[in-house]
């Protein structure tokens, strides 16, 4: 059961965040490397080091094994779960050196292989549009992308003056989002149609570090209406992006504590999910409250988990946004169960 602590305050006082905690922890007794949700949010997916398990959060127990790792999304009404990870082929000094990406689709009632494909590009950024969506850079030019639905086969190219650094698919499959280095001290994140592979908004960064350079690594991109990306700046400070104009939709980027590498958004796009604090908890912010950007960014809740070391943590969040999931380097996952966290109507 969870339990949820508000602290009052006096007047004078900032008022403090609701404290949420722990729901269930789940020991799978080695290093996580990749947690996710099923749609349904019955089901944990956890990659480990040499194989992925799925855990019922029903009744804790161990569904089944799949003997495969990497990036993972429950697919097809959460029958199958879908991993797409990188290959090398070959040899350099022999019949030379083929790379790609490879995605299985596994059904978990018997945890066998339902199909395997390969493509051969040279990178390929995580599985993306709910899983259904393979993005790769292509092997003859790295300003070019090949954005393929897995789904109905279709495959769209889309070509940028520069490299492509990042590309994202949001959930509905109907918008695209790349980030690009433009010169030495320039960047630019560009928005697409999908399926058309027309550019809808070029827009021009201020910041020309290479802020983004994890921002692959971090699932939660968007809201799950599609409509909102969220943009992870130097120093901590986080931006969200409205999709449709191609506009900030924070006056001022706000500044968080910790490591700017663990941020999620939610699925409602107007709450802000931070991992990777050294105690093991997880704290929540208020995407759609203005702060001042000269200090810190204060959370309305904060996930009180098991008190343990914090190494590499992975960061889940449950489709209707009421699960929260983060791992840790000791083999050990913490779920909270969250409430609506909206502001209240005045």
């Amino acid at each position: 059961m969870a339990y949820i602590v508000f602290f009052m305050c006096g007047p004078s006082a900032s008022a403090q965040p609701a404290q949420i905690n722990e729901w269930m922890l789940l020991d799978v007794r080695e290093m996580v490397h990749g947690v996710a949700f099923s749609a349904d949010g019955k089901l944990l997916a956890a990659c480990l080091n040499h194989r992925t398990e799925i855990w019922s959060l029903t009744d804790k127990s161990k569904k089944c094994v799949i003997n495969d790792r990497g990036t993972m999304c429950f697919t097809n009404q959460d029958t199958e779960l879908t991993v797409g990870t990188y290959f090398i082929e070959g040899s350099k000094l022999k019949d030379g050196e083929r790379r790609g990406t490879v995605v299985r689709r596994w059904d978990l009632a018997s945890g066998n292989l339902s199909e395997e494909t390969k493509f051969h590009d040279e990178f390929a950024w995580p599985l993306s549009g709910a899983g259904s969506v393979l993005i790769s850079r292509s092997a003859d030019s790295k300003k070019t992308a090949n954005v393929l639905d897995l789904t109905t086969r279709k495959k769209v190219r889309i070509t940028a003056d520069e490299d492509f650094d990042s590309v994202f698919m949001c959930p509905q499959k109907k918008t695209i989002v790349s980030l690009h280095t433009v010169g030495e001290f320039e960047a630019a994140m560009r928005i697409w149609d999908f399926p058309s592979g027309k550019l809808r908004h070029s827009v021009a960064l201020k910041d020309p570090k290479m802020y983004w350079s994890r921002q692959w690594d971090t699932p939660g991109v968007f809201s799950a209406d599609g409509r909102v990306f969220q943009l992870v700046f130097p120093h901590n400070e986080y931006e969200l992006w409205d999709l449709r104009t191609g506009k900030p939709t924070l006056t001022e980027p706000h500044r968080v504590g910790y490591s700017r590498k663990y941020l999620h958004l939610f699925p409602n796009g107007k709450l802000v999910l931070q991992g990777g604090i050294p105690d093991g908890d997880v704290l929540i912010f208020d995407a759609q409250k203005r702060v001042d950007p000269k200090k810190a960014w204060e959370p309305v809740a904060r996930l009180h988990g098991t008190k343990r070391a914090i190494n590499l943590p992975c960061i889940a969040v449950s489709a209707d946004g009421k699960l929260v999931a983060q791992s840790t380097s000791n083999g050990t996952i913490s779920i909270w169960k969250v409430p609506s966290l909206d502001p209240a109507p005045k």
